[in-house]
């Protein structure tokens, strides 16, 4: 007859339950803080929303040894009022970067006014428009006080300097093919908009695209340039959001609907943008 040792059993057993329950902890543990891509849960329990962020003098900057920025700002509104962590903000030199950061779970978020095109939602997608806004083109003021060039037919044959993977190279390849001529898109290694415009105000190029409401704010300051010119249609603008945390691009949507009409964030925009 066989003896059972019920002692070594339950031992066994509490020992096989105790591992169980320790692996159960590390897979929820890894979950929430070591896999990359985090929804809502998972931001909230480590208390931190990480965001990629451009260093330029609207988004994010320095101002008197404090942080400051259309951005920056809007991103605390964010989390202080709704989501309830504290944001920590990853600084990215270029779009593309800050999308590989997104899709690799490296950041929670792009906050940055991307605008909503076919090109952009291939990859990522994009918030409740914060702003609507268009391309222009950036030139050198004549001794009449309007740049030489005063249509878009203009264009053809002529250099458009663009930064490097810019949302508006296939903006300017569209408009030669709907125009039936060549413009010749110089592609330069710059990382913001402002960049770009100082370079048109020197003469160092003659031409460039932004986006109009940067380029108002900058030609208030270099008052040699012209950006009255529009290259292409009014866009939606808005933060990008991983297609991979619906909870949290639910929530950031539902918020910005109701805060882009407020006296709050009209003040902001005002205090960045004028």
């Amino acid at each position: 007859m066989i003896k059972i040792d019920i002692k070594n059993i339950k031992t066994q057993s509490l020992i096989i339950g105790l591992v169980i329950l320790l692996l159960s902890g590390y897979f929820i543990y890894a979950f929430l803080f070591l896999n990359g891509v985090k929804d809502i849960n998972a931001i909230r329990a480590k208390g931190v929303l990480r965001v990629a962020i451009r260093v330029n003098q609207i988004d994010y900057m320095n101002r008197d040894d404090t942080l400051a920025g259309f951005q920056y700002e809007l991103v605390n509104y964010f989390c202080d009022s709704v989501l309830h962590v504290k944001p920590e903000f990853v600084r990215v030199r270029t779009l593309q970067a800050a999308i590989d950061d997104l899709l690799n779970g490296k950041v929670d978020l792009i906050a940055q006014n991307i605008p909503l095109t076919s090109e952009t939602k291939k990859s990522i997608s994009i918030s409740y428009p914060i702003l609507i806004s268009r391309a222009v083109l950036v030139q050198r003021k004549k001794a009449d006080g309007i740049g030489e060039i005063k249509n878009q037919l203009q264009l053809g044959k002529q250099q458009i300097t663009l930064s490097k993977d810019s949302y508006y190279i296939q903006l300017i390849r569209d408009l030669a093919h709907e125009m039936s001529d060549t413009i010749y898109i110089n592609q330069m290694k710059v990382y913001d908009s402002e960049e770009l415009i100082l370079l048109v105000a020197k003469g160092t190029i003659p031409y460039a695209i932004t986006d109009e409401r940067v380029a108002q704010y900058f030609a208030k300051r270099f008052t040699g340039i012209d950006v009255s010119l529009p290259v292409g249609f009014s866009q939606q603008q808005g933060w990008g959001m991983n297609p991979k945390t619906p909870l949290l691009n639910k929530l950031i949507d539902n918020w910005l609907s109701g805060f882009v009409k407020t006296n709050a964030f009209h003040q902001l925009y005002g205090k960045y943008y004028n």
